[in-house]
């Protein structure tokens, strides 16, 4: 937006997520993630020689609009349990094509930007699960070292305050430097995937 508009030169970026109460474990009969209460805010600058995002792709599937939903609608039950609660269709989560879709959008995006593969160092994602991580980097043709998988054993899945966290944790940890590509990617459970591709 900061760089299609000519008229903003700053923006916030805010998330903020409080897990419903009884629902930190998202599926408990299979359990899927553990969710965590979170914010964060980053501030997002035109102009910056560094962490610029360089391109996105973004791609929705509406068939799988409802894998992921509030029985009673969002907030309109919010003191009965048994329809204010988080309910995952895992069978058809497990069966959508998340790290196929995303190496797709991978792919269209570096051709539009003329960036190698091999020249993208690192990359964000969410801490849903070991299982869900695993998946993407093996799909992705990433290995261990170029995905953080601390912030999720030690925080859980902060829902949209991940990309803040993993982001703050990828500049600490100094496995990136000054010109190199990183990107950001999630599937979303909604179904809405989007992949950036971003130089540090």
């Amino acid at each position: 937006m900061l760089q299609a508009n000519e008229k903003l030169n700053i923006a916030l970026l805010v998330a903020a997520d409080v897990t419903i109460p009884g629902n930190r474990i998202l599926n408990p009969s299979d359990p899927v993630s553990v969710l965590g209460d979170a914010a964060g805010a980053m501030v997002l600058r035109k102009s910056v020689k560094g962490s610029v995002v360089i391109d996105t792709e973004l791609r929705s599937n509406g068939s799988y609009h409802d894998v992921c939903y509030i029985p009673g609608g969002a907030l309109a039950h919010p003191d009965d349990p048994a329809l204010y609660r988080m309910e995952l269709d895992k069978e058809r989560f497990d069966k959508a094509r998340k790290s196929e879709t995303l190496n797709d959008m991978l792919g269209t995006l570096l051709a539009r930007a003329g960036v190698e593969r091999e020249d993208v160092v690192f990359a964000l994602y969410p801490n849903l699960s070991c299982e869900d991580q695993q998946q993407f980097t093996d799909g992705l043709g990433f290995n261990s070292d170029q995905i953080n998988s601390d912030n999720r054993k030690h925080l859980g899945h902060l829902q949209g305050t991940d990309f803040v966290v993993n982001y703050l944790s990828m500049i600490e940890s100094g496995t990136i430097e000054k010109g190199q590509y990183f990107l950001a990617a999630s599937h979303g459970m909604g179904f809405l995937a989007g992949v950036s591709l971003l130089e540090l």
